[in-house]
């Protein structure tokens, strides 16, 4: 066997090169690949299968034993196998002789330390019998850099709709815009937009000139300066398809919106995935869960492998539960679930998901038997397996609102949308700061420019410290004008700026979503 071995006292540790006669052989768990790079400010997991080599039952192992900036995860039910503070494995070869190592991974690890403590070591009990592994995690820590992109739709005199897209290069203060022309007369509009590295993937909607309406997604590589847009067709039996959000992260991108069943015209939920930053993309639709025959996803969240999509089904009798489906490997496989409503409210949906260290947090609106719209929290601090349910009361005289984005740090999350109040439902940009993963929120409203009547958020993003947020203003004639919204502590206190679209032919437009 070659190996790399350390002796520290009493305690032999073996690194293996061969697994061949190891204690445990621990490698990166199957269909999981192991992070190379962590944006600063954010955290990453990590997933190895640690097997026993032994012809024995070995109870009570334990990771002695882990290199800096990695903690062991030992809650997870989306993982029935995970490796827990102690774990049992039976004999080699043997039934249940293998458990999930899941990492959480908050900073650089480097995995030539000389230190044989800074190492992910397993031992049997009393910790003088380990094994290290030959896959060893190696992460760079990025720094979050201040570009920012924003997308949307302008219209032109004519009220053609043109793909809109705005990039920042300095956190939100200045900004560059262009306007994506659709192919053959079309119209297309953008609802989101992720960035990862240098690359960005836009999604929203085209409409052809004959009627129909197809998924739309747009590519750049030099951090939303060109972009490459194509149209997804339609899965065989589906025909209008529109995306409503996307995340991506290293070289995945999964976005979430719904198809129309041409036989029904039911709105069906529908997944995107591309492992290649957007370049190409597989599709599914996810049959809506017992008692709902429509449903549209809103927003989706990843965290590691484990990915989070919200938004609303709706039953025979029209009436919509908010909705949240789950995946545990990065949007392959999904399971679905409808919560139940408060008492007192008769709809509601989801618009937008976001995870903390702390929880993960989905966003949208309620609405009682009389109509009104209120703010709605939903919290899972299961990696979105169960939730529990809030509706915050607008600050001031405002009486109603609704979130339509979240977005989090490790330590903060910042939710968007707007309050309303009076007959006319006067509206009014709103945010929502919580620093304790939900549980309590300080709330406040923008102020509307001169010359404008109505102001909404749709998105927000948020790195270390500062946040941009986008959305529209209205004006008096009924004018839509895009805006954005800076913050650099947190979400607590925030400007903002009207933006003019591009000199042309467009004469308005609106932000969606920002990343």
């Amino acid at each position: 066997m070659i190996s790399k071995q350390y002796t520290l006292g009493s305690l032999f540790l073996i690194f293996p090169l061969l697994a061949q006669a190891l204690p445990f052989n621990i490698v990166p768990k199957t269909g999981t690949t192991l992070p190379t790079q962590l944006t600063a400010g954010q955290t990453v997991n990590a997933f190895y299968t640690v097997t026993n080599n032994t012809t024995s039952v070995r109870a009570n192992n334990f990771v002695k034993y882990l290199p800096l900036n990695v903690t062991q995860v030992t809650s997870n039910s989306n993982i029935p196998d995970l490796c827990g503070t102690n774990f049992t494995l039976q004999p080699y070869q043997s039934t249940d002789n293998s458990c999930t190592l899941e990492l959480l991974v908050s900073g650089a690890v480097n995995a030539n330390d000389p230190n044989p403590k800074h190492h992910l070591v397993v031992c049997f009990p009393g910790g003088t019998t380990c094994a290290g592994t030959a896959f060893p995690l190696n992460v760079n820590v990025i720094e979050a850099n201040n570009e920012v992109v924003a997308a949307g739709y302008y219209l032109d005199n004519a009220f053609n709709s043109y793909f809109a897209l705005a990039t920042s290069t300095d956190g939100g203060t200045t900004w560059s815009q262009q306007g994506l022309t659709p192919p053959d007369g079309d119209q297309g509009f953008f609802t989101g937009v992720s960035c990862t590295g240098s690359s960005c993937v836009s999604v929203g909607s085209l409409q052809q000139i004959c009627g129909n309406t197809y998924s739309d997604v747009a590519r750049s590589t030099d951090q939303g300066q060109t972009w490459s847009p194509q149209t997804l067709p339609a899965p065989v039996g589906y025909d209008t398809g529109i995306l409503n959000g996307i995340y991506c992260a290293g070289q995945s991108c999964v976005a979430v919106g719904d198809y129309n069943q041409t036989a029904t015209g039911d709105a069906i939920s529908t997944i995107a995935v591309s492992n290649d930053i957007g370049t190409t993309w597989s599709q599914q639709v996810l049959p809506s869960p017992p008692g709902m025959n429509q449903g549209s996803l809103n927003g989706v969240t990843c965290v590691g492998n484990i990915c989070i999509a919200a938004g609303a089904y709706q039953n025979i009798s029209f009436d919509s539960l908010p909705g949240i489906a789950l995946s545990p490997d990065k949007g392959v496989t999904w399971t679905q679930q409808t919560l139940t409503l408060p008492n007192g409210y008769s709809n509601g949906e989801l618009n937008g998901v976001a995870c903390s260290a702390i929880s993960c947090i989905a966003v949208g609106n309620y609405f009682d038997n009389s109509g009104h719209d209120y703010l709605t929290v939903a919290i899972s601090t299961n990696d979105g397996v169960s939730w529990s349910q809030q509706t915050l009361t607008p600050p001031g005289s405002f009486t109603q609102g609704t979130f339509q984005g979240i977005n989090c740090t490790s330590n903060y999350c910042v939710a968007v949308g707007n309050y309303t109040y009076g007959v006319e439902y006067r509206a009014y940009p709103a945010v929502a700061v919580t620093a304790d993963g939900g549980n309590s929120w300080s709330q406040q409203t923008l102020p509307i420019p001169t010359g404008f009547r109505y102001g909404y958020l749709n998105g927000v993003t948020c790195s270390n410290n500062t946040c941009v947020a986008v959305g529209y203003y209205e004006s008096l004639t009924g004018v839509d004008m895009p805006f954005t919204a800076q913050s650099s502590d947190s979400g607590n206190t925030w400007t903002q700026q009207l933006l003019t679209p591009p000199v042309g032919l467009f004469i308005q437009g609106e932000f969606n979503g920002v990343g």
